[in-house]
């Protein structure tokens, strides 16, 4: 429908308000409304009313679809909402750059974004630039910068080859897949989930050993750059509130931040190796409390690859809260990676059932508070082990 065509019914419907309308008349009003709220460049289970956008599934492959609803949701540069019918989406890898608003579904295992039967293809040798049509991440939703809510959905993907093969800086890793990751690359990102499940596959035979189809449940980075030049940090906020992630070799990571804040919150994690790590990061303030865990190795695990400036190396004046957590794992907490310089930590009031170590501390550690009847082993200087 051309604008000019548009505005004429625009202008008859406004016209007939005022004067009484017959059937014919209801017809040509409702026909300006169905324009007003179609949105054809993206389909037809596409439709836009003010600033949502709804999407109900196709039926077939819904890649196109809920791509280009992104990219004009992103393009809008303001708060805008895109709302998810009840419904399986199959889909290959989304991204959305600069995205501001709320990406809802209609509950969690009601809307279900889901991988195709057959590997999808991500780019073969990954390249850490923005994603796009030509440059696919293996991440079924990738964001870059922005200020978000994702809420009320599942990310499902199936099956022990959910990709193509592909390779990261020199590591081929066959067939696996991300759930969502949040980059800003030097830049800032506010990134909050809530009642979002993402639930991967246990495979066998898997010769990197994983054990599973994903490789991060829903993870925040400063990656891009990497490994040319060191990647410059992400700033901003993360939340993951009352989630559910299952079968991911890591539940919430997070990886080379700078002023930022993190919170885990309420979720339920079943890992094959941690629920949640933190690595290279300044000035991180982290808390992960109340949330239920099962994990192959450990509930927390810090890590380091000091990438070089203007990445970070290990944890430096970060605050991390570990408390109020339910956590079954070999490890239950586990701070043996560093370096850690001005680093406050407190772990508290925890239910571990453990087959090593409640708490570990590692040589790194400095002034940490531990709180637990459980074994510690502490290789830190000045800690405080604290038995209730």
């Amino acid at each position: 429908m051309t604008t000019k065509r548009l505005l004429a019914l625009l202008a008859t419907s406004a016209a007939l308000v005022g004067c009484g309308a017959t059937q014919s008349d209801q017809t040509v009003m409702a026909s300006a409304q169905d324009a007003l709220r179609a949105d054809p460049g993206c389909g037809l289970q596409v439709t836009r009313e003010g600033s949502t956008f709804e999407v109900k599934p196709g039926g077939g492959d819904d890649t196109a679809a809920l791509q280009c609803v992104l990219d004009a949701a992103s393009a809008a540069g303001r708060h805008v909402t895109v709302q998810l019918a009840a419904g399986t989406f199959v889909t290959a890898p989304l991204h959305a750059i600069d995205f501001r608003g709320a990406l809802r579904g209609a509950g969690k295992g009601k809307t279900v974004l889901l991988n195709p039967d057959t590997p999808v293809y991500v780019t073969p040798v990954f390249q850490p630039n923005e994603p796009s049509a030509k440059n696919i991440w293996p991440g079924m939703l990738v964001f870059l910068r922005g200020d978000f809510t994702v809420s009320d959905l599942t990310v499902r993907v199936r099956g022990a080859t959910p990709t193509q093969g592909w390779e990261v800086f020199g590591m081929v890793l066959p067939y696996y897949a991300f759930g969502i990751d949040v980059e800003a690359n030097g830049g800032e990102a506010h990134a909050s989930f809530e009642r979002v499940a993402v639930i991967g596959d246990a495979i066998t035979g898997d010769p990197m050993g994983i054990g599973v189809n994903i490789v991060n449940g829903i993870f925040f980075e400063g990656l891009i750059g990497y490994p040319t030049v060191p990647p410059p940090p992400t700033s901003g906020s993360f939340r993951v509130h009352d989630c559910e992630i299952r079968n991911v070799a890591s539940g919430t990571p997070t990886f080379n931040l700078k002023h930022a804040r993190v919170r885990i919150e309420g979720n339920t994690f079943d890992t094959a190796f941690d629920a949640s790590e933190a690595g290279d990061s300044t000035d991180l303030d982290f808390a992960f409390v109340n949330n239920r865990v099962t994990a192959a190795y450990s509930a927390y695990t810090p890590f380091d690859l000091c990438l070089g400036a203007p990445a970070g190396c290990g944890l430096t004046n970060s605050r991390v809260l570990i408390a109020e957590n339910r956590i079954r794992a070999p490890m239950g907490i586990d701070l043996n990676n560093g370096p850690f310089q001005d680093v406050r930590c407190r772990i508290v009031e925890n239910d571990i059932t453990y087959d090593m170590f409640a708490v570990h501390l590692g040589p790194a550690t400095n002034h940490c508070l531990v709180e637990t009847a459980g074994a510690v082993l502490d290789e830190g200087t000045g800690n405080r082990v604290v038995r209730p």
